[in-house]
């Protein structure tokens, strides 16, 4: 089983949690958490990234099992979720806020 969480701010990964159970040495996992974070949500570009770490050693994953896994969760988080430009990923712009300027 392969379970994977994204947070996204428009088509930008913010961040991404992959676990499951299988058998699978935590740095590799957390190497591609790290290198999906800020990338733009593109399948290619994330594929490509996947396959850079995954290639480094043998595993009973394949790039294309976490690909599919990571842009399935992008694809549902995008279908549930509208997204926005607006205001920044940690600081969402508030309609009724009040400026004071000097």
């Amino acid at each position: 089983m392969l379970r994977t969480y994204i947070a996204l701010k428009g088509e930008t990964i913010k961040s991404v949690l992959i676990t499951g159970d299988f058998l699978e040495g935590s740095n590799r996992i957390s190497r591609i958490e790290a290198r999906l974070k800020w990338m733009l949500l593109d399948r290619e570009e994330i594929e490509t990234a996947i396959r850079a770490e995954m290639q480094l050693e043998d595993s009973e994953l394949t790039a294309e099992d976490i690909t599919d896994a990571v842009w399935m969760a992008a694809q549902r988080g995008l279908a549930a979720n509208r997204y926005t430009y607006k205001g920044s990923c940690y600081y969402p712009k508030k309609e009724n806020t009040i400026s004071i300027t000097n």
